[in-house]
């Protein structure tokens, strides 16, 4: 009789380190790492479609542009890193933009920006004009932003650095695991300036191979709904409605610690009011912006 428990006990032992060692396995560890004066070349593919109207004035936008920047690891403190993104090449494949007066025939004017746009992200090219300082897990403790850059509106180039250091939690994970990050982001005569900030759930939802680099594959989502009151530089005042919403896979290698790629969309609504000599706020425009981004890994150096 003793001989058998102790067989059992034996069996329960053994069947106990199997199953922590499968649940050691499982165990994922997401931290940014990365070398000093190392430089990371990724391809990004930014594409956007918008309509404003305005009284009777409509407008419609579409924008493609591929670009190739460099992510140059240029100091590490401890866990924080500061690097800069250099933009290698910036090519813009449609500018157009559509505009017509509501209830009149006729009046739709196809144009074409592609040039101008052009040339003004040929001003850039080569520079570092993009600089953050994350820490392991995402945390921008720094950013800075060239008034060059700021000046291209058409394009978020700052945005390039931002989407591939998305928030990672202080925890282990497993597939399954969900956590809760921000995300910044500023509306045009939005009062005194300041950012609104949107929670991010993320997911992680299994593996997937990028570039033959087993990755852990990761889901975010954000819905955003909110009404901002401001007054412009006219003293006009009124309020903004904005239903912000966005998701994106992101696929993080253990091996290289940082992303490989990530895959984003976000649609924006916005409807702006105005109160005109203090009477009840009359809606003055509509604006929906839809974007896409899509950034992969080329190769380190």
């Amino acid at each position: 009789m003793k001989g058998r428990v102790k067989d059992i006990t034996l069996f329960l032992l053994i069947l106990l380190l199997i199953f922590s060692a499968t649940v050691i396995a499982d165990t994922i560890v997401l931290r940014y790492s990365y070398e000093e004066g190392e430089e990371v070349i990724y391809r990004h593919l930014f594409s956007l479609k918008s309509s404003v109207e305005t009284g009777k004035l409509s407008v419609e936008t579409v924008i493609d542009v591929v670009s190739e920047f460099t992510q140059q690891l240029q100091a590490v403190e401890g866990e924080n890193y500061k690097f800069g993104i250099l933009f290698n090449a910036l090519e813009v494949n449609r500018f157009d933009r559509d505009m017509a007066v509501k209830g009149e025939e006729n009046t739709a004017t196809p144009l074409s920006f592609k040039e101008d746009l052009q040339e003004k992200l040929d001003g850039v090219i080569g520079q570092d004009l993009v600089r953050l300082t994350i820490d392991s897990k995402g945390k921008i403790i720094e950013e800075e932003i060239d008034p060059k850059v700021q000046e291209i509106t058409q394009v978020n180039l700052a945005s390039s650095g931002k989407l591939l250091v998305p928030d990672l939690p202080e925890e282990e994970v497993y597939v399954g695991y969900t956590w809760t990050g921000e995300q910044e982001f500023t509306l045009p005569q939005a009062s005194v300036g300041e950012p609104l900030v949107a929670n991010v759930n993320y997911e992680v939802v299994g593996y997937e191979e990028i570039g033959g680099i087993e990755c852990v594959k990761i889901r975010a989502s954000m819905r955003f709904q909110e009404t901002v009151s401001f007054e412009d530089e006219n003293e006009e005042k009124g309020f903004i409605e904005v239903l912000h919403i966005g998701s994106s896979y992101m696929y993080f290698s253990q091996e290289h610690n940082r992303l490989l790629r990530s895959i984003t969309s976000q649609t924006m609504d916005v409807k702006v009011y105005l109160a005109a000599d203090g009477k009840n706020p009359e809606i003055d425009s509509k604006l929906r912006t839809e974007m896409d981004n899509i950034i992969t890994f080329v190769s380190v150096e």
